[in-house]
């Protein structure tokens, strides 16, 4: 079995666009706002607390609390992607379902709605993987998105995802449908589009 604790996660990943970090409690203002706004897509699409109707701002400051000790624990690590010119949330990545035993895992990734439709939940997902396979040393990562859910579905195909098969009435929604999922996954960093980033204050 890998330790979990024996590779460094880095504290910052900068690109051109926007820069990745640990959420902590005073981004929870922006966070509830992000989960406000998004809230249709995220319930739809996602489950957790963040979907949750009656969203507080202590629930949101309970959910970062519950995202650090995940983080450092390694069984959930999940990144805030903050805009490089205003300092505002795009959006979450993650990396979920961790088995350290290969070590392989799942990516998860969201944008609030102002922000889609610009390319940030592919280049989140992008950074993801890359601190999954280069910091992480993964030997395999999965993309599970909903057929129902193009947007979401196009992500690991621009990243070169090798898709697998569907598995069908695979997973429930929160208004009760079944979802057919499509099954994603790479191996490795080849063939990932070019990307600029760097790690804390190392160019990679």
């Amino acid at each position: 079995m890998t330790d979990p604790f024996r590779h460094r996660l880095p504290q910052y990943i900068s690109t051109p666009r926007f820069t990745m970090r640990r959420l902590d409690e005073p981004d929870a203002k922006d966070l509830l706002e992000a989960a406000q706004e998004s809230h249709e897509g995220l319930y739809k699409w996602y489950g957790g607390a963040l979907t949750k109707r009656d969203l507080t701002i202590e629930r949101v400051r309970a959910y970062v609390r519950n995202c650090e000790e995940d983080f450092e624990q390694r069984t959930f690590i999940q990144y805030g992607a903050f805009d490089n010119e205003n300092g505002k949330l795009i959006g979450l990545g993650s990396l979920h379902h961790i088995d350290w035993e290969i070590p392989k895992g799942r990516i998860g990734y969201w944008t609030r709605k102002s922000e889609q439709k610009k390319g940030y939940a592919t280049d989140i997902a992008h950074v993801i993987a890359r601190i999954a396979f280069e910091k992480l040393h993964f030997a395999r990562l999965e993309i599970r998105t909903a057929t129902g859910n193009p947007a979401s579905s196009a992500v690991p195909k621009k990243l070169g995802y090798k898709f697998l098969t569907v598995f069908e009435k695979n997973k429930k929604g929160n208004d009760g449908e079944l979802w057919d999922l499509e099954i994603h996954v790479r191996f490795d960093t080849n063939g990932l589009p070019p990307m600029k980033l760097a790690y804390d204050d190392v160019l990679e």
